[in-house]
C-alpha cells in the first residue's frame, strides 16, 4: 500500500506574512487545535468547505485581479465572498503553511463533465494540495465544488474511503494519479494529476487561464457550492430563462437532490443564508454566459474543443 505521494523535486514554501490567521480562522468558525497532525488537517478542511463556497461570480461581473494574498484573503475571508481553486487552495495552503504543516502545491486536468475523460492535451488548470506528515501524505482539496473531496484522502491508492457517504479513491494510470468518487454504483473520473510541484509563478498562469481564456469554466457559468455535514448546497443561475430564475439544490450522497427554484429579488438573500456567500455591494447575477454557452459545467472545457 502507497501511502506517501513521492515528489521529484522540492517544494517551495509559500510566504505567510500577510496572512491574518485569526481572521481566517473567525470565518470558517474554527476554535480547536492547531497542532499540524493530521486530525487538525481533516478539522480546518471540514471547516473550510463549510464556510467558505466554491464560486465563479467574480470571475463573471469583474476584471481578472491578480493573485496575491492580501486579494484573497480581502475576499474569501473579509468580504465573505467565495472563489475557486487556484484562490482557495492557495489560502488553504498559506494557512497550512504558517501552522507548520508540510505543503506541496500540485496540478491537475479536470475530467468532470466530461463525455470521453481519458487523457488528451488539454491544461492543468486545477490546484491541490499534498500535506505530508513523515511517511504518510494525504490530498487536500478545497476548492473543486462539484463532486469534490469533504476531506482530506489518505494517499493510498486503489483504497476507496468514505466521506459521509460520498465514496472516494485514488487509482494509478501511466505517469498519473485520478482521483475518483462513487455514482450510480460506478466509479467516475474528478481529475488527474501528476506530483510536479507547482510554484507561485505556476499558480499565476493557472489563474490568467481561468480567469480570461474563452475556453474557461468559469467564464460561462455561474454556481457556486457549499457542503456541511455531508449535503452538497449548490447554486446555479438558469441561463436557459428569461427572468434570470437562479436554482438551488440540496444533495445529500443517496436519494434525488431537492430543487428550488429561486426569483432574481431573493438570490442575494439565499446565497448568503445557504451558501455562505456575500455578494459585493451592487452586484448583480449575471443573466447570460460572457464568453459562449456550454452544454454542461464543465463538458467543453474538459473535453479541450
Amino acid at each position: 500500500m502507497q501511502t506517501r505521494a513521492e515528489s521529484p523535486a522540492a517544494r517551495q514554501k509559500l510566504s505567510t506574512a500577510a496572512l491574518d490567521l485569526d481572521a481566517y480562522l473567525a470565518r470558517i468558525g474554527y476554535d480547536g487545535s492547531l497542532e499540524p497532525t493530521p486530525e487538525t488537517l481533516s478539522a480546518l478542511h471540514l471547516a473550510h468547505i463549510s464556510r467558505i463556497p466554491f464560486s465563479t461570480i467574480e470571475a463573471l461581473i469583474a476584471p481578472p485581479l491578480p493573485l496575491d494574498l492580501k486579494r484573497i484573503q480581502q475576499k474569501l475571508v473579509h468580504d465573505r465572498q467565495g472563489g475557486y481553486c487556484v484562490e482557495q487552495n492557495l489560502m488553504f495552503a498559506t494557512v497550512l503553511e504558517a501552522l507548520g504543516f508540510s505543503v506541496t502545491m500540485l496540478a491537475a486536468k479536470v475530467r468532470s463533465g466530461s463525455p470521453d475523460p481519458r487523457p488528451r492535451p488539454v491544461p492543468r488548470p486545477h490546484l491541490l494540495l499534498s500535506v505530508s506528515f513523515g511517511d504518510r501524505s494525504f490530498l487536500a482539496d478545497v476548492g473543486f465544488g462539484g463532486d469534490g473531496l469533504m476531506l482530506p484522502l489518505p494517499f493510498a491508492v486503489g483504497e476507496p474511503a468514505d466521506q459521509f457517504g460520498w465514496q472516494f479513491r485514488l487509482v494509478a494510470e501511466e505517469h498519473e494519479y485520478v482521483l475518483q468518487n462513487r455514482q450510480q454504483d460506478q466509479w467516475s473520473d474528478l481529475y488527474s494529476f501528476s506530483l510536479l510541484p507547482q510554484s507561485p509563478t505556476d499558480l499565476v498562469l493557472m489563474h490568467h487561464f481561468c480567469s480570461t481564456h474563452p475556453k474557461s469554466a468559469l467564464l460561462n457559468i455561474f454556481w457556486t457550492q457549499r457542503a456541511e455535514d455531508g449535503v452538497r448546497w449548490t447554486f446555479w443561475m438558469d441561463w436557459a430563462t428569461e427572468s434570470g430564475e437562479g436554482l438551488l439544490v440540496r444533495q445529500g450522497p443517496e436519494g434525488e437532490p431537492e430543487r428550488t427554484r429561486v426569483p432574481r429579488d431573493e438570490q442575494a438573500a439565499v446565497l448568503a443564508e445557504k451558501l455562505s456567500l456575500h455578494l459585493p455591494p451592487g452586484a448583480l447575477l449575471p443573466v447570460e454566459p460572457i464568453m459562449y454557452r456550454v452544454t454542461g459545467p464543465v463538458a467543453n472545457y474538459a473535453a479541450g474543443v
